[in-house]
């Protein structure tokens, strides 16, 4: 299962925080793009040609794990690790009006 939430919207794109439940190889990439809604900088689940000069010029698809929680195989204890926004990613949400 997967559980989208919209923090911002613009014209031509969302700004999404997606969680998963399974962390199946591809999950996030193949259900937006099955709403029709895929990931900016997708290639093989969105085969759509780009109209938008700016959306072509991203060079890789817009997905950042900010969050990772699981469960330590020994311990049995929970494990989150957050990280920061890569600086383009960040850079392409001001260009696209989604910063937050």
């Amino acid at each position: 299962m997967t559980h989208v939430k919209r923090l911002k919207s613009g014209k031509s794109a969302s700004y999404l925080e997606v969680s998963t439940e399974t962390g199946r190889t591809h999950q996030i990439r193949i259900h937006l793009a099955s709403a029709g809604h895929p990931v900016l900088g997708e290639m093989e689940y969105d085969r759509k040609p780009i109209e938008r000069p700016l959306m072509r010029q991203i060079p890789r698809q817009m997905l950042h794990a900010y969050q990772l929680s699981f469960e330590h195989p020994y311990t049995r204890k929970m494990v989150s690790v957050t990280a920061s926004l890569p600086d383009d990613f960040d850079q392409y949400l001001r260009l696209l009006g989604l910063e937050e």
